[in-house]
Formats: C-alpha cells, sequence, structure tokens
C-alpha cells in the first residue's frame, strides 16, 4: 500500500528531527518546513496527506500559514493538525476559524499525535468507491467487451467519475477496444508500486472521450513485473476521486490472484454456455465455498446466453449450483464491428439487445431509476 506523506512545519529543528523520526518509525513518509512560507511553497511540489503546523514562528504564524494554505487549491481540502504550547481557548477557536481540522498543545505524546494523526486520514483512505471486477472462469468469454461497456454505461448515468481498471495482465485489450493510445501503463510503474501516489498514477490514466478513466495494466505479451498484491495500492488512490470502478480482471483464477481481489464489492463471475468454461468456473467456486472469500458477493455472469449449440442458460445455472445475475444474448455481429471500431457496443449500438442487457446491469449497480437509465 502507498504510504501516507505528512508534512511537519515548525522552527524548531530538534522539534522537526525528532517528530520525523516519530512519524518515520510509525511508518509515515515525512516532509519538513521550517517556516511557514517553505511550508507553503512545499504544498504545491509534495501534496502531503495531512500537516502538523506548529503555531508559534516567526515572520509568519501558524495561523496567518493556515489561512493561506486553505487559499490555495494544493491546500483546500488538507487536514490540519496545529500545535502550540499555548493551551488558551481562544488560540484552539482561532485555529478552527482560519482553517485548522485539530489543535494539539506541546508537549505533545507521541500516542496521542498518532492516534489524531490516523483519526483525520482514515476519511481519506476509506473507499467510498463502489467497486466491480468481471472475471472470466477462462480466457474468451468476453471479459473485456463486458467491462468495457458496464463502465460506459455507468458512466451514461452518473456524474461522478468512473473508472475502468484493465488488470487483464499481462496484457490487456481495454485500450484498443476504447481506440485509445496510453503513453504509459501500470507496468511501468511496477518499480514503484508500494510508494504509489495520485500523482504518479495520473500518468497512466487515459480519459476517454465519454469522460471515463482508463487505467491499462500492462502490454507485454508473456510477462509482468505487476504482482496480485499491488491491486490495493491502485485501488486506494482511485478510490479518492472515483465514485465507481470496473475492473477487467481477465481470467486469473489462481488463489493468489483471486485473494486480493477479496476487497471489491461485486465479482462477476462470467462465463460462456460451453463446458470448458463452465468445468472451469466449477473449479473457482468450489474454491469459493472451501474460503468464503466472496460470500454473497458473487454473482454468476451467462455471455453469449442462448448462442447456437450452446447449453441452455438454466443448464447452466444447474450445473454450477448458482443463479445467473444477468444472461447476455449473442451478438457477435455488434461485438466485432464495435472491437474493429473502437466504439463501445453502448455507444455504436445502443437499441441492441446485448447493450439493453448491459445497461439493465448498470442500472443495477448505480441503482437508478428505470427511467432515467434509458435516456
Amino acid at each position: 500500500m502507498a504510504k501516507r506523506k505528512i508534512m511537519v512545519v515548525d522552527d524548531d529543528e530538534d522539534l522537526l528531527r525528532l517528530m520525523g523520526l516519530t512519524l518515520q518509525v510509525a511508518g509515515y513518509d515525512v516532509v519538513t518546513a521550517s517556516n511557514g512560507a517553505e511550508a507553503l511553497t512545499k504544498v504545491r511540489t509534495e501534496r502531503p496527506d495531512l500537516i502538523l503546523l506548529d503555531v508559534m514562528m516567526p515572520e509568519m504564524d501558524g495561523f496567518e500559514t493556515c489561512r493561506r494554505l486553505r487559499r490555495l487549491p494544493e491546500g483546500a481540502d488538507i487536514p490540519v493538525i496545529m500545535l502550540s504550547a499555548a493551551d488558551q481557548v481562544s488560540d484552539k477557536v482561532k485555529g478552527l476559524q482560519v482553517g485548522a481540522n485539530d489543535y494539539i498543545t506541546k508537549p505533545v505524546d507521541s500516542r496521542e499525535l498518532l492516534a489524531r494523526i490516523e483519526a483525520h486520514l482514515r476519511p481519506i483512505y476509506a473507499r467510498p468507491a463502489r467497486i466491480i471486477a468481471l472475471l472470466g472462469s477462462k480466457s474468451g468469454v468476453g471479459v473485456t467487451v463486458l467491462a468495457v461497456n458496464l463502465a460506459i454505461a455507468v458512466k451514461q448515468m452518473v456524474e461522478e467519475e468512473v473508472a475502468l481498471l484493465d488488470w487483464h495482465l499481462p496484457m490487456g485489450d481495454v485500450a484498443i477496444a476504447l481506440n485509445l493510445t496510453p503513453r504509459h501503463t501500470l507496468d511501468d510503474l511496477a518499480s514503484k508500486i508500494d510508494d504509489l501516489d495520485a500523482q504518479m498514477l495520473e500518468q497512466v490514466i487515459v480519459r476517454h472521450p465519454s469522460g471515463l478513466q482508463v487505467i491499462s495494466g500492462g502490454r507485454a505479451l508473456d510477462t509482468t513485473a505487476l504482482t496480485p498484491v499491488a491491486l490495493e495500492s491502485v485501488l486506494d488512490i482511485l478510490s479518492r476521486t472515483a465514485a465507481y470502478i470496473i475492473i477487467d480482471a481477465g481470467a486469473r483464477t489462481e488463489p493468489e490472484w483471486l485473494e486480493p481481489l477479496g476487497i471489491v464489492d461485486e465479482l462477476l463471475l462470467v462465463v460462456t454456455p460451453e463446458l470448458p468454461a463452465l468445468r472451469r468456473a466449477a473449479v473457482c467456486l468450489e474454491w469459493e465455498r472451501q474460503h468464503t472469500l466472496f460470500g454473497d458477493r458473487l454473482y454468476l455472469i451467462i455471455n453469449r446466453a442462448g448462442i447456437k449449440g450452446g447449453i441452455p442458460p438454466r443448464e447452466v445455472e444447474e450445473l454450477l449450483g448458482l443463479q445467473a445475475r444477468a444472461r447476455f444474448p449473442d451478438d457477435v455481429e455488434s461485438v466485432m464491428l464495435s472491437l474493429n471500431q473502437g466504439v463501445s457496443l453502448v455507444e455504436n449500438a445502443a437499441r441492441s439487445a446485448l447493450t439493453r442487457a448491459i445497461k439493465r446491469l448498470a442500472q443495477e449497480i448505480v441503482q437508478v431509476p428505470e427511467q432515467e437509465a434509458g435516456h
């Protein structure tokens, strides 16, 4: 998981060193500033997650520093904890009035300080986003087509940010399906994944004309430097801005790739009505029954339902012991056309039965009334 960064602002060099050491031992990255002007400059480049701000400093005190910080776009929402030897109620009130979130009197107990820091950071690092992962029981069941179009459909229904994460490693096709050419992928950041922050992730985000944020995982044919646990770091960052995250999880059903997906809100297991796909799905479901990683958050999706020669949907459900949440009809002609044109099916064939089925699922995810979802 990416480390959180704390800025400490104090004109006392000994206190800066001591507090910096305390925070580093607690697992934080630390950046320091010895006066208010330096702090305001560093906020723009360092983008700290929280600021510890001394009140009594020469030239520009903590109150004025905080007041100016709140006028900066980069500093408007950063939690600020003021530190002061002054214990008067009037000082505490003034600190809160100029924009501080908290006020601690010196000398500071390290346990209290760390507890307050965690309390202020917790809302930032909670996951407000709704995370939906699509996982194929095997390659070729249509996960990418469904993930791309589900993400576009969700974006059409909401004003909030929607992100589409290509976790189909080592090389996914989300970008090419949307006619996008990313300059960088997550694979390029693999060596820095433990220190991943919003600025680094921004390098691999490509904005689709629909407004969708698209993040490509890798582009090598047979290898990736990314590990399964890197997913948590990526979602930590994405969840701060995106209200919905759709993941193309490919067809990696090994336990080490399934376990990091345990944080998602819904896992959609995609199958097609043919025995190889169902056999692999059965193995995956048996593993889930033994480990109960997803519980009632796992749903069955039957793609290409009703295709000529395919196993009937009811028999698929009986074989797997699970009722399908959605059945997507076969529409190979529309799918092929949309892929070759680099335009989503939802945009290119809005009235097709497959598009309507995808939109119904999107409507369930965002809980939009049917009449609004149709617009």
